[in-house]
């Protein structure tokens, strides 16, 4: 009996994956169906569609030499990159424009943080501060041309989302 249960949950759940994508919230786990994340988050052919709540696996990465990397985004804590991306120039440059649903009297920024993906691990390579409601613009230099990065944002668990659009080049 035990088995059959087991069996039954796990096909249940298997199908649950299949039909959208599962997302974190601070509050609940949310179900979207994934032409609605596609187009709330403004993914299109040649952007990014951010959905991640895990980092990205390694490989086929955006190679920023042929052109910047333009997304859409829209989070409550912390928000993943969903592939990775290589720089041939050593350089990676991050322009933002991001708004709040409301103003929060003492939370007003959020982070924008690269990482490099290893094979034993990730390694955090910086951080920068940018504002939340507003542009910000930022840079990360001497990088390793032939390792692939990806960037997460993150900010307090306040309740408040954040929205916006970004743009990467080297």
């Amino acid at each position: 009996m035990r088995k059959i249960l087991s069996l039954i949950l796990a096909v249940v759940f298997v199908f649950s994956n299949i039909a959208g994508v599962s997302a974190e919230s601070s509050d609940k786990d949310t179900q979207i169906d994934n032409k609605e994340v596609v187009h709330k988050l403004g993914g299109s052919s040649g952007d990014v569609t951010i959905q991640g709540i895990n980092p990205p696996p390694a490989g086929n990465p955006w190679l920023l030499n042929s052109g910047a990397y333009n997304f859409s985004f829209q989070f409550d804590s912390n928000l993943y990159q969903n592939t990775t991306m290589k720089t041939s120039t050593g350089t990676i440059s991050f322009t933002l424009t991001s708004k709040s649903d409301w103003i929060h009297t003492t939370n007003t920024t959020f982070e924008f943080k690269l990482y490099k993906k290893g094979l034993f691990g990730d390694t955090l390579i910086g951080s920068r501060t940018c504002a939340r409601d507003g542009k910000s613009t930022g840079s990360f230099t001497g990088l390793d041309t032939k390792a692939e990065y990806y960037f997460m944002l993150s900010k307090a668990t306040d309740g408040v989302i954040l929205s916006g659009s970004g743009s990467i080049k080297q």
